[in-house]
């Protein structure tokens, strides 16, 4: 299997959801919509709520942390920068 990486669509969240609600296992499923195991067992894990699992939610969910991870700066301002820098040799 390449490495390709991917944010899961609704579309899949909904394949998921539904092969997971008619008994597949996190495997198969991953066999299915040709994603690694690992990835549907994180998805399920990470997004159900009391053993329920709903594909809605769970994109709101990924959308809402996506942005957070977006918006965080990537580097130190440099005047941040330097406050910590003369911080450290005090």
């Amino acid at each position: 299997m390449s490495k390709i990486y991917a944010h899961l669509t609704l579309v899949i969240r909904s394949q998921i959801s539904l092969l997971w609600s008619n008994g597949s296992t996190q495997s198969s499923i991953a066999r299915t919509l040709n994603l690694h195991k690992s990835t549907v067992s994180r998805e399920l894990k990470r997004n159900s709520v009391s053993g329920t699992y709903s594909p809605q939610r769970a994109h709101n969910i990924a959308l809402r942390r996506r942005k957070i991870a977006c918006s965080r700066p990537k580097a130190l301002k440099p005047s941040l920068a330097a406050l910590v820098k003369e911080t450290l040799y005090l």
